[in-house]
């Protein structure tokens, strides 16, 4: 299985990495992390084909009233369903209003992965 390898930008966004004009394609461990961090970024409610999937941001990460414990319970949950994640070794996040720095050390089925990125919802 091939993928389209995403990396971080200077803004903490995920891009398309392309070198010497072509596509660099990534493969298992690197690739199931990728897709493990584009599923942590991946707002509920945002995919007009599936209104349930997606981290629930609004209802749980945002919410004052729930606990630290809570919020990573929803990271981990979203990670450990990605297709060849086996386990989620450790996660660390912090929040300063909707702007979030998130990383997770994972373990695939092809080794370690280190899913980390930062970004801002409105």
């Amino acid at each position: 299985m091939k993928d389209v390898r995403l990396t971080q930008s200077s803004k903490g966004g995920l891009d398309i990495f392309i070198e010497n004009a072509s596509f660099q394609w990534v493969t298992d461990g690197e690739q199931a992390g990728q897709h493990g961090s584009i599923r942590v970024l991946t707002v509920k409610g945002e995919r007009k084909i599936d209104l349930s999937d997606g981290t629930d941001f609004y209802g749980i990460i945002f919410d004052h009233q729930k606990s630290r414990r809570e919020k990573e319970l929803e990271f981990r949950r979203r990670i450990l369903t990605t297709p060849g994640i086996n386990k989620v070794i450790a996660v660390s996040w912090s929040q300063h209003g909707h702007v979030l720095s998130f990383s997770a050390t994972t373990q695939t089925d092809w080794g370690g992965y280190t899913i980390s990125t930062e970004f801002e919802l409105l």
